[in-house]
């Protein structure tokens, strides 16, 4: 019997996108990661998307707050204001 060697690890080939991406920061704002697993929290706040901005030095503009609580919305599955 001859031995098996294990298989090379292969790079993955994922897009890069911008650090700016909504998608990205909502994913950053909304969920924690602990041992490789994602924990949702409660529904954002304005003060959660403030105080991440801050952390971040990330200046949103209104639309970008809007964009950000319309896709919590969505997660939550609550009505859109």
């Amino acid at each position: 019997m001859g031995i098996i060697e294990k298989a090379p690890e292969l790079e993955r080939d994922e897009p890069e996108l911008p650090d700016n991406d909504l998608y990205w920061r909502y994913r950053r704002l909304k969920f924690g990661i602990h041992n490789n697993t994602l924990y949702g929290r409660d529904r954002l706040t304005f003060g959660d998307v403030e105080s991440y901005a801050r952390l971040v030095g990330w200046r949103p503009n209104p639309n970008e707050v809007g964009i950000l609580m319309d896709i919590d919305a969505i997660f939550e599955a609550r009505e859109i204001k």
